[in-house]
């Protein structure tokens, strides 16, 4: 936990959001790039911050799992 707090104290936006040009500080949560299942490290050099939406992602695929498009009342995906 120690650890997670410190990263994101020095990386306090979604990598993923900043990627897309969005600025993004809310519900961060620390990721592995590569997975501890797959035999990835705990370690600073295998963090990054994402933003719950974009972990979820990842971990999706890491997982080999498609994630269907959230659908709004008007019928269109919701990103």
């Amino acid at each position: 936990m120690r650890k997670r707090a410190a990263w994101l104290k020095k990386q306090p936006l979604c990598q993923d959001c900043m990627a897309e040009g969005v600025v993004n500080a809310d519900d961060l949560e620390v990721d592995h790039v590569i997975p501890l299942f797959k035999g990835g490290k705990d370690n600073e050099s295998n963090y990054r911050t994402r933003c719950s939406r974009h972990h979820k992602l990842k971990t999706a695929q890491d997982m080999g799992h498609v994630i269907r498009p959230e659908i709004g009342v008007d019928g269109w995906p919701i990103e």
